[in-house]
């Protein structure tokens, strides 16, 4: 078997005094950051002008989740939500976030407002400290940005739940799909 060694470019340098030096020159990738669309979520609901229309569009996707996930929505300036990712999948009670994934995703998606959702499995909608914290953390990171933290929404049980940013209690109004006990429909790429 050969052996595979790195390829370095070696250039030589005539110095000051006239020799010249060998420098080993450091290889930098050239990269671009893009979204890759995994599925298309469809939603009765165009714009999101309310916490209840965030818990009517979105809530559903949180049904039967054993375990806290935290997800993203990228909105335009007039709340049309355009994409949706999953930031964290966590445990029963907890969920850990890196404030720079919500950021990169709001910034990929080209839009000037997120909307952060999760669960809380138990039911208890009531924020805990560390959701005030990371909603302050996600907030001050994103006014550095040009990116405005639309709300915090917290899920509980279906139709419920809680807008940090509004300080208040929901109660999503029952859509058609709910109706018909159908949640949004998500179509993965490819299918």
């Amino acid at each position: 078997m050969e052996d595979k060694k790195k390829k370095q470019t070696v250039s030589t340098e005539e110095t000051s005094n006239g020799s010249v030096s060998r420098i080993k020159r450091k290889r930098i990738a050239v990269v671009r950051a893009k979204q890759e669309r995994t599925g298309i979520l469809y939603s009765d609901i165009r714009k999101l002008q309310s916490p209840e229309d965030a818990v009517a569009a979105f809530g559903g996707l949180f049904e039967n989740a054993g375990v806290e996930h935290l997800l993203a929505v990228a909105l335009t300036q007039s709340g049309e939500p355009v994409a949706l990712q999953v930031i964290g999948i966590g445990a029963v009670n907890s969920c850990q976030v890196a404030v720079a994934e919500i950021m990169k995703f709001a910034l990929l998606s080209n839009c000037p407002g997120v909307l952060l959702m999760h669960n809380h499995p138990s039911g208890n909608v009531l924020p805990s400290k560390e959701d005030e914290k990371t909603t302050l953390r996600v907030k001050d990171a994103g006014s550095l940005l040009g990116i405005d933290l639309v709300d915090h929404v917290i899920v509980g049980e279906p139709g419920t739940g809680y807008s940090i940013e509004g300080k208040r209690f929901i109660q999503a109004e029952k859509r058609q799909d709910d109706r018909e006990g159908q949640n949004p429909i998500i179509r993965k790429k490819g299918a």
